[in-house]
């Protein structure tokens, strides 16, 4: 590791090992690392720095099993270790040929019980792959956090540190400056120019992700045309491999890109494939997302029967699923919807959830702008 990095890296060593030791009962920090070997340094250098308090370290590495029951079971069974809860391994739970994301659903789902029966600091070791899908598939459990820390190691010399390579999030992203997606965009390109020649599934399985990344970043940036031909790729690599969850969220994002760019018969034909997709998977959250989206044309094109039918069974389906940010979403949407009819009454109910929601999750940035929607309602 060059000297930056290192110098770098136990900076952020110093910074987690403050927050576990301030920490007062729960709190969760999220560790990204990408290197196992980098991984296993820090734990090894936090145990050295707290003597009077031992660390534990639990693999979540059991496919299907509940991370807060791995954790609790660890808890008990190891008494003497009074320190902060190190969580590892948990990647290899969401192997990238899966088209199920059952362990990443339960964090959501238990997320209040983290706080009830687990009275000690955590702390969640994840590849940056790994960050980005929590942050989408468990959003209510992300938002405990007290921090998110990286622990940078040079990209370029492993290009396979981890076991499985999942990229598909735009919430990670939303938060970088343009200066640091340009250096993200540069190091993608760099990999998939080395990784050209490639044909084993792996490579393959990776290259569909960082081409997905790239689009992202692409789209963020009003690069519209470059987004779309790299959701191209990554669609037919995840059709040649088979992995027709990926494939239904490539559709998506080629939806969404055609969308921003105005052509709303193509984006719907995109969302409707990624529908189809979701539905035959039995995926509920893509299902979701795929009938947000479908709203949404159907808003546009003043369908607003519907658009408030979709909208109401995305709401459904975020209920059934616990996810409050889905649900504050489709409460705003069916706001927009209430509003083109003139139903003000209805607008400030919905719109009240809405931002109420969204306070709810620490969702700033959406509580700001639900309320400027409520703010410029007439009295």
């Amino acid at each position: 590791m060059p000297h930056h990095e290192a110098d770098e890296a136990a900076s952020t060593l110093r910074t987690l090992s403050r927050g576990v030791r301030r920490a007062d009962g729960f709190a969760l920090f999220v560790a990204i690392c990408n290197s196992p070997s980098l991984r296993n340094q820090i734990i090894e250098a936090l145990k050295e720095s707290m003597p009077d308090r031992p660390p534990l370290v639990v693999s979540l590495a059991a496919f299907g099993s509940s991370p807060l029951e791995q954790t609790l079971d660890a808890i008990s069974s190891c008494p003497k270790y009074t320190g902060p809860v190190l969580l590892i391994d948990l990647e290899k739970a969401v192997p990238s040929e899966s088209d199920s994301i059952e362990t990443i659903a339960a964090l959501n789902l238990g997320r209040s019980r983290w706080h009830r029966e687990v009275n000690r600091p955590i702390v969640l070791f994840v590849p940056e792959y790994l960050f980005s899908l929590l942050s989408r598939g468990a959003p209510d459990f992300m938002d405990h956090r007290s921090d998110t820390l990286v622990f940078a190691e040079d990209s370029r010399a492993s290009l396979f540190a981890i076991d499985s390579f999942i990229w598909s999030d735009r919430t990670i992203g939303g938060r970088m400056s343009a200066g640091l997606r340009r250096e993200r965009i540069e190091e993608l390109r760099f990999r998939l120019r080395s990784t050209e020649s490639a044909q084993d599934r792996q490579t393959l399985a990776a290259r569909s992700q960082w081409l997905t990344e790239l689009g992202n970043h692409q789209a963020l940036l009003g690069e519209l045309s470059e987004a779309e031909q790299m959701y191209m790729e990554a669609l037919n690599l995840n059709e040649k491999l088979g992995n027709l969850l990926w494939v239904a969220t490539d559709y998506g994002n080629l939806g969404l890109t055609m969308q921003t760019r105005g052509d709303v018969d193509e984006a719907e034909k995109m969302f409707r494939k990624a529908l189809e997709i979701s539905e035959q998977l039995g995926q509920l959250e893509g299902i979701a997302n795929a009938c947000g989206n479908l709203g949404d044309v159907m808003r546009i094109r003043g369908e607003l029967d519907e658009a408030e039918k979709m909208f109401r069974k995305a709401l459904e389906i975020n209920e059934k699923l616990g996810r409050l940010e889905g649900m504050a979403t489709q409460y705003c949407n069916l706001g927009i919807v209430a509003k083109q009819r003139g139903d003000l009454a209805a607008v400030r109910q919905l719109w009240t959830k809405s931002r109420d929601l969204f306070a709810h999750i620490g969702a700033k940035p959406m509580v700001d702008q639900v309320q400027g929607f409520l703010d410029s309602l007439p009295e």
